[in-house]
C-alpha cells in the first residue's frame, strides 16, 4: 500500500524490514503465515502502524507509534482475537531475528542455502551462539526462550520477560503486572488478558468502559491535554464514525507533526473505504 510505504519511511522503518514488506527480501516460509498489509480489513486504533497480517488466526504484527507522549516505538503482535498487544520487539534487529528463527523453524530446524541467504541479506550472523542457543535451549516457545539468544538477552522485549523485575522499558504491562512508568500513558489495548482491570485502582479513567469516551476526549481538548485525549481515543469501545471525527479535530487544533497528519490522515481515508464506515458499527 501506498499510503503505509510513506508512513514507513516518515517513521524511519529500518531498510530491510522495508524491503521484506515490498518482497524485495522473501523470508523462506514467513510469508506463508504472514502477508504485507496492503488494505485495512481487520480493524485497529490509530496509534498502531500495521506491517504484516496473518489472516488465518488474525493478527498483526506492526509498530506502536504513541504521540504526545514520551513512549518510545515498539514492535508488537495485535491478537485480534484476544483483543491486546504485546511486545514483541524494542527494535528492527530484533524483530529480523525473529523472522529469521520462524523461516528455519517452519523448514524443519534445517539451515539450507534459501536460510543462509535470507539470513546474509538481512545482515544476521548465524554463528556459534545462536545456533548453540537454537538447537540446545530453544523450545520452539519465544515467550519462554528468545531470551537466550543474544540479541534478546539485552532491551528483552516485555512479551518474553519472566517479571516486571526482569523489564527496562516502558511498555504498560508485563505478564500479570502493570508497569509502573507507564501506567498513566497508555491504551487498553496494551493492557494484557491475564490483568484484573477492576483489581488495579490507579488505572487512568479512559481505561474504565463503563465511561463516555467521546465526552471525556473533549474534556481533555479543552483543556488542551492532547495526551490524555490521544489515549483516550485509542482506547476500546469506539465506533468508526466518532473516531473520525475525533481525530480530524485532534488534528486540527494541534502542532502541525508531519508523521501525525500522515498517519491519521491515512487511518482515516482507509477506514473511510472499508464496509466498517458504511456500518457506522466499526467498534474497537
Amino acid at each position: 500500500m501506498k499510503e503505509l510505504i510513506e508512513i514507513y519511511k516518515k517513521i524511519e522503518l529500518d531498510h530491510r524490514l522495508l524491503q521484506i514488506y515490498n518482497k524485495e527480501i522473501v523470508p523462506p516460509n514467513f510469508f506463508d503465515t504472514w502477508k504485507p498489509v496492503e488494505d485495512f480489513f481487520y480493524p485497529f486504533p490509530p496509534f498502531f502502524i500495521p506491517l504484516f497480517v496473518d489472516q488465518g488466526d488474525p493478527s498483526y504484527i506492526g509498530v506502536i507509534h504513541h504521540f504526545f507522549t514520551n513512549r518510545t516505538p515498539v514492535f508488537v503482535q495485535y491478537d485480534l482475537s484476544a483483543g491486546y498487544m504485546w511486545e514483541i520487539a524494542r527494535n528492527s534487529d530484533q524483530l529480523l531475528q525473529d523472522i529469521l528463527i520462524q523461516s528455519i523453524e517452519a523448514n524443519d530446524d534445517i539451515i539450507d542455502s534459501s536460510i543462509e541467504s535470507f539470513a546474509q541479506e538481512i545482515n544476521m550472523n548465524i554463528d556459534k551462539a545462536f545456533l548453540n542457543t537454537y538447537n540446545n535451549e530453544y523450545d520452539g516457545d519465544a515467550f519462554d526462550t528468545y531470551k537466550l539468544f543474544d540479541l534478546f538477552s539485552n532491551e528483552t522485549p516485555s512479551a518474553y520477560v519472566d517479571s516486571l523485575s526482569d523489564y527496562d522499558g516502558d511498555f504498560p504491562s508485563v505478564k500479570d503486572e502493570m508497569n509502573p512508568k507507564t501506567i498513566q500513558k497508555l491504551s487498553s489495548f496494551e493492557i494484557d488478558e491475564e490483568i484484573d482491570v477492576s483489581e488495579i485502582d490507579n488505572l487512568p479513567i479512559w481505561i474504565h468502559e463503563d465511561i463516555d469516551k467521546n465526552k471525556m476526549f473533549e474534556e481533555f481538548m479543552s483543556n488542551l491535554d492532547f495526551e490524555k485525549a490521544w489515549f483516550t481515543l485509542n482506547s476500546k469501545n469506539w465506533k468508526y464514525s466518532d473516531v473520525k471525527e475525533k481525530l480530524t479535530n485532534l488534528r486540527q487544533q494541534t502542532t502541525v507533526d508531519p508523521i501525525f497528519k500522515l498517519i491519521s490522515k491515512t487511518w482515516i481515508n482507509q477506514w473511510s473505504k472499508s464496509n466498517f464506515a458504511e456500518k457506522q458499527d466499526f467498534i474497537y
